[in-house]
């Protein structure tokens, strides 16, 4: 679920809304800063226009008092008189002339909303018409300062890398091409590429899959259709913009929403590599996929470790072998704690990638930046520190709930129900209480905290304190993922028991920091900590859905078996494969792969260079007549140990296989999550009015006549933009909720 403004979410709901546009651009183009990007200190020039991110075109270009800019050649006109409302797009004009000899002095200063900051842009095009233009310029944002030179009207620059982009980022015009002119910017792109909007835009589908539990492989399909004007993207055409296009570059779009003040919220919905592009007449055709669709070779490379290797790492070596590069993908780090000692067997690329997953109870996705995440899909366990606490203090009892307390010297902090405190340290349950005591004023030297550490990332919906007999009136809570700080926000509280209601994004580290007591001279009392629901996200039957959702019933499960697979060196050598050579091979390099996995590999008339579980690479021998290479190696003794889980009474049986599942705990996990998912088999889809905030894998509540508050997990999210309407059709799956806890798609343990 993308984050949103208070505006976007009480207008998106309302009867009638607002506007929808669409930005596309194809290329590397930094969206963030393409639609965020403002002018702080633009031309006062009458005709000038710092709407220049647009890629609109000059249909009545202005006459000026430049020279060669007023000939009465009847391609130019004459700018109105009275009202400058009048005023056609001309593109940013200064007011100043460069003098005599081009020399001109020039800044336009940009600024970002703080939510996008950082950024960073990677290339920069502009386009200054054709009539004067800069021939030197710099820029200059938080990171440094860099000097470009240019020669043509157009001028586009992929090479140079802008990190780090805050508070500073200066364009400085220092000379132009034609003395006595002036700067004339038509058009500005941070990035490379082609951009379009609705303009040209005529209809855009996205069209998303991802499966909780990995079943399947995410996809993402972009389809776009624009207008063909002119016979621009007429593939004979030699100036058409179509021979720019090159298979697998990056398309990235953008939705936007007008609020009624009148400002525009834009949504980066989803980068895909782009497959192929055609034009007719009066319309050009692009169609995008996603990154695992470009990659049909096998990965052959798994190898048995006798210590164990973490599925992270083994997520590592398949993107590596596939030429990912870091920024091209990311990882949760829970996948560092589960050890396997099993191989990856041959497969596609794609589906080891999904294997593991599976394997680390998660799935595969694509970010909005095209970026390939590996998630986790449970709800994590969690623990609790703290330095400052009382002796008797117990802050893992913060997770069930403890109300106990001690009599304390501290301000109201006795009463009937208080215990004395015993000679030895034979303490009674307590959860939380600090050992600092708050000064007169209720403030503390230095604030007692309380520290939350996941086993893998969370996005919530609320975290919930539930104090004792005395309560923290002003508080923090910091949000942590990877290390880095995510969040932070104070609270002022009067209650005993407090929802910091709001959707958290994903964090897998919390600090709750205690600023103030309600009361002077007291301690913290903390009974409870937990987290809330993992949406609030609501579908109405009527006002979203026209008619109830169509429903499918799967097929009912009995008992799910998850299979342990092990592997055992009780093999003895045997030659696996022989390759005949000639002498004119010999020193070259060959790979050969096996059926099935080996251990011990041995070669002969070769040199082995390298090898795995399913493959062996070698080097021929110089030999002077034609010879034979020879392998040899042991064959694993594989074993099988079935974990069952019941999901239902009756119903049939389903064995579930991963290779990379070697241990009977990780069986029993899978056996459980899995289970979850199979429990509710019951499948919805519908067209609704569409949202661009909602994502597949989101889980939210739906209406229908006979469930007022269904849990649904979105799998299959399609959203079309078509002509300035926005709707959306949705395909998933009913979540399970248990009694026992009040959180989606988690059911309590056996």
């Amino acid at each position: 679920m993308k984050m949103t403004s208070k505006a976007y979410r009480e207008e998106i709901n309302q009867p009638v809304r607002g506007m929808f546009a669409v930005r596309v651009s194809i290329g590397v183009v930094s969206i963030d800063a393409q639609t965020n990007a403002s002018i702080i200190n633009p031309s006062d020039y009458f005709i000038s226009d710092a709407e220049i991110f647009d890629d609109r075109e000059i249909n009545f270009p202005y006459a000026s008092f430049e020279k060669d800019h007023a000939q009465a050649n009847g391609l130019l006109f004459f700018p109105p008189e009275g009202d400058i409302d009048e005023v056609l797009f001309n593109g940013y004009i200064v007011d100043a002339l460069s003098d005599a000899e081009g020399n001109i002095d020039v800044t336009i200063d940009f600024s970002f909303p703080q939510e996008v900051q950082p950024l960073e842009v990677k290339g920069l095009t502009f386009d200054f018409g054709d009539y004067s233009f800069p021939t030197n310029f710099s820029v200059t944002w938080d990171e440094g300062t860099k000097d470009f030179s240019n020669a043509s009207g157009f001028f586009a620059e992929e090479s140079s890398v802008f990190n780090g982009i805050r508070d500073h980022f200066i364009i400085h015009f220092t000379k132009m091409s034609k003395p006595h002119s002036r700067l004339r910017l038509r058009y500005m792109m941070f990035g490379v590429g082609v951009l379009y909007d609705d303009s040209v835009v005529q209809k855009m589908t996205l069209k998303t899959y991802t499966n909780p539990v990995s079943n399947k492989l995410p996809t993402v399909d972009m389809s776009m259709d624009i207008i063909n004007k002119d016979y621009e993207y007429d593939l004979e055409n030699p100036s058409s913009r179509i021979n720019f296009l090159e298979e697998q570059q990056d398309g990235r779009l953008a939705f936007g929403y007008q609020l009624k003040s009148g400002s525009w919220e834009w949504f980066n919905m989803a980068t895909a590599k782009l497959k192929t592009w055609s034009a007719e007449q009066y319309t050009a055709n692009f169609k995008f996929e996603g990154l695992l669709n470009f990659f049909d070779a096998d990965y052959f490379k798994g190898i048995y470790s006798d210590s164990g290797r973490s599925l992270y790492d083994l997520f590592i070596d398949v993107v590596t072998d596939m030429g990912l590069d870091p920024w091209q993908y990311a990882i949760d780090d829970y996948y560092k704690t589960i050890l396997t000692h099993n191989p990856i067997p041959i497969c596609k690329h794609a589906e080891a990638l999904q294997m593991i997953a599976n394997a680390g109870r998660g799935y595969l996705s694509y970010d909005a930046n095209g970026v390939l995440v590996l998630n986790t899909n449970f709800i994590p366990d969690y623990s609790f520190s703290a330095e400052d606490k009382a002796p008797y203090s117990n802050v893992s009892l913060l997770k069930k709930g403890w109300n106990n307390h001690y009599a304390t010297f501290g301000n109201n902090e006795t009463d009937q129900e208080s215990f004395f405190l015993p000679e030895n340290s034979d303490y009674i349950d307590i959860a939380y209480v600090s050992r600092s005591m708050s000064d007169s004023s209720g403030s503390f030297t230095k604030a007692p905290e309380i520290t939350i550490n996941l086993e893998s990332g969370l996005v919530t919906m609320g975290i919930i304190l539930e104090f004792g007999n005395t309560i923290a009136s002003e508080f923090e809570v910091c949000t942590y993922l990877k290390g880095q700080q995510v969040e932070a926000k104070q609270y002022t509280n009067a209650s005993s028991f407090i929802n910091c209601n709001r959707s958290w994004q994903k964090f897998d580290k919390v600090i709750l920091r205690f600023l103030k007591t309600s009361e002077g001279n007291q301690h913290i009392y903390v009974n409870r900590i937990s987290f809330g629901e993992l949406s609030d996200y609501y579908i109405s039957f009527g006002e979203y859905i026209e008619k109830t959702p169509k429903g499918t019933v799967e097929e009912k499960i009995k008992t799910l078996y998850v299979t342990a697979t092990r592997f055992a060196k009780q093999g003895v050598e045997e030659e696996i494969s022989s390759v005949d050579f000639s002498s004119t091979e010999s020193g070259l390099y060959e790979t050969i792969t096996f059926d099935e996995p080996r251990y011990d590999i041995r070669v002969e008339n070769a040199t082995l260079i390298e090898c795995g579980s399913y493959y062996v690479k070698i080097q021929y021998a110089a030999v002077t007549e034609d010879s034979t290479a020879h392998i040899y190696g042991k064959k694993f003794a594989l074993s099988y140990v079935n974990v069952g889980r019941m999901v239902h009474e009756k119903g049939t049986d389903k064995y579930f296989s991963n290779d990379l599942v070697d241990g009977v705990g990780q069986a029993k996990l899978m056996a459980k999550w899995l289970g979850d998912y199979v429990f509710e088999n019951k499948q919805y889809e519908f067209n609704w009015r569409g949202d661009p905030c909602v994502d597949s894998n989101d889980i939210i509540y739906i209406q229908n006549r006979f469930n007022d508050r269904m849990p649904f997990r979105i799998m299959n999210n399609e959203v079309t933009y078509n002509q300035n309407a926005y709707s959306g059709k949705i395909k998933g799956r009913r979540v399970y909720v248990d009694a026992t806890e009040d959180k989606l798609g988690y059911r309590g343990q056996d």
